[in-house]
């Protein structure tokens, strides 16, 4: 992925920390009721209209999709590393393997979500654009404060 393809990502990933940062400290254990009550929570915050939660919705539902497909990958890995853990030594091929899958998965996904977060920011008003820097500002500190000694 490009610097600026990096950039854009973290910057989509951001907006969308910033909107899940009210779902904090509610745990649901299933990721679709998860999702779905964080979706709640931010078009509740934004006080979203139908076609604003439509643009949202398509966001979550994109990264689902591809989520989806990267635990199926991961599952398979994670079986196999299970099956490596007990052996002398771990098998560094398996640990990259690992690690390219989550990168490709990023490297797939990651345009296709932050298309439809570029599409959702644009159908954001001032207000609710404020509000979601707020948020950002908020979850900026408190994951500082939170990971520092």
């Amino acid at each position: 992925m490009k610097k600026s393809g990096k950039i854009m990502f973290a910057s989509a990933i951001l907006a969308i920390g910033a909107l899940a940062v009210t779902a904090c400290g509610h745990r649901h254990h299933d990721p679709a009721q998860r999702a779905e009550w964080m979706m709640e929570r931010v078009s509740d915050h934004l006080d979203l209209n139908e076609d604003q939660q439509a643009k949202l919705r398509a966001i979550k539902t994109e990264f689902e999709a591809g989520m989806q497909q990267y635990h199926q990958q991961r599952q398979q890995l994670f079986d196999r590393l299970a099956e490596n853990i007990e052996s002398p030594t771990l098998d560094k091929q398996l640990l990259m393997e690992m690690v390219e899958t989550r990168k490709q998965a990023y490297d797939e996904i990651a345009p296709r979500i932050i298309d439809k977060v570029i599409d959702f920011h644009a159908s954001l008003n001032a207000e609710q654009k404020k509000k979601v820097a707020d948020k950002m500002e908020h979850f900026r500190e408190h994951f500082q404060d939170h990971h520092q000694g």
